[in-house]
């Protein structure tokens, strides 16, 4: 005969099932718990400081400046002709062609630190306006055989910068938008005109002196661009 033993410890408690979020094979939504949102002290918000003046010329560091500073190959416009080159010449006044490659022992001369051999860049030809050149790599020239170009990077140093900042307030301001170039042709042919026709003088090689940043340039086909 078997005879049932009590267990020494006390029942399990008998836990209700948990609700089921299904019914049916049908998706039943359960309440969700309440929740107490406690927002923390609202901080004493700082007085804001006062927008600087902006500036008349903007010009960060990453503005350029390319621009074409010669044509090839064509005719300019009357030139009042100088000193030497008017000696040479026989007149004092005359359009002016520079051939492919006139500037080229120029460009190989006007390296960095090259002191001597230095192309400036300026404005409508005076000197008082150097704002760069080619002796601290600022001012950076080449040549193809169509055109002169150049390039000022503006994040170059302080001159590169100032360069392209005084550039953008004479384009803005001044009406500023061709180049010009200050050479001093060391090989030539010179023609006077006759029966109306002007004087002209094709330059077959010719020191590079300065770029100017101009309202219209003597040559043709030149630009100035904003990068």
């Amino acid at each position: 005969m078997l005879t049932a033993i009590r267990s020494p410890w006390p029942a399990a408690p008998v836990w209700p099932a948990p609700a089921s979020n299904f019914s049916r094979g049908r998706a039943v939504a359960l309440p969700l718990p309440e929740v107490r949102r406690i927002d923390p002290p609202a901080a004493k918000a700082a007085p804001r400081p006062a927008a600087p003046a902006r500036p008349d010329v903007s010009a960060d560091d990453s503005t350029d400046l390319f621009g074409v500073a010669s044509v090839f190959g064509v005719w300019s416009c009357p030139i009042d002709l100088h000193g030497e080159l008017a000696e040479k010449a026989g007149f004092a006044s005359a359009e002016m062609m520079v051939m492919p490659g006139a500037f080229d022992r120029s460009l190989a001369s006007c390296g960095v630190g090259q002191v001597k051999y230095a192309v400036n860049f300026e404005f409508a030809h005076e000197d008082n306006t150097k704002a760069c050149s080619t002796i601290s790599g600022a001012l950076r020239l080449w040549a193809d055989h169509e055109k002169l170009f150049f390039y000022i990077r503006g994040a170059y140093n302080c001159d590169s910068r100032d360069a392209v900042r005084r550039a953008l307030w004479h384009s803005r301001n001044a009406g500023y938008r061709e180049c010009s170039v200050g050479q001093f042709p060391t090989r030539f042919r010179a023609a006077r005109g006759s029966g109306g026709e002007p004087n002209r003088i094709i330059v077959d090689e010719a020191r590079l002196i300065e770029i100017s940043f101009v309202r219209r340039g003597a040559c043709p086909g030149t630009s100035v661009t904003f990068l």
